[in-house]
């Protein structure tokens, strides 16, 4: 015996109603359709079928499930994140602990080389300095040096320095 046109309609309409409303309910779950036949998530998959053809106890039984599963996928997936972006944080402060101390290191370095040509400078001063003081010494002590008079007519005498 056939079924009436209206009760397979009702029955059409009521599939359409629970598979909007079931639809609501994946897509908020972070599932997606792909357009045919099935709705997948991260390592969930359930067809048009099941979604329509589940009553309704074991549909709050899957999705209880299902909700439990992503949340814990998503909570697993925040920590790998979050261990990561700590990594990169660590990473970060240690390569700037290392150009901190490069830098330091540079800046003793530059601060011993200016010291050791500032210790050059000073002792070619102070031997310059020398070379000065031995020539007026020296000048000092030819100025000092009487020289005999001569009885000799033709000798030109020089004026003293």
């Amino acid at each position: 015996m056939k079924k009436p046109v209206c009760s397979v309609r009702r029955k059409k309409k009521k599939n359409r109603e629970i598979f909007k409303h079931r639809s609501g309910v994946l897509s908020g779950l972070d599932m997606r359709f792909n357009g045919v036949e099935f709705y997948y998530g991260t390592t969930i998959t359930i067809s048009q079928k099941e979604a329509i053809a589940l009553p309704e106890n074991e549909w709050v039984d899957f999705i209880t499930a299902t909700t439990a599963s992503i949340s814990k996928i998503k909570a697993e997936e925040a920590e790998r994140r979050q261990a990561k972006i700590d990594a990169e944080k660590k990473e970060a402060e240690e390569l700037a602990a290392t150009r901190e101390r490069e830098k330091i290191e540079r800046e003793q370095r530059e601060a011993e080389q200016r010291r050791q040509q500032e210790e050059a400078k000073k002792a070619e001063d102070l031997l310059k300095a020398g070379d000065k003081a031995n020539w007026d010494a020296l000048l000092g002590h030819i100025a000092a040096i009487t020289v005999p008079p001569s009885k000799a007519v033709n000798i030109v005498r020089l004026p003293p320095l």
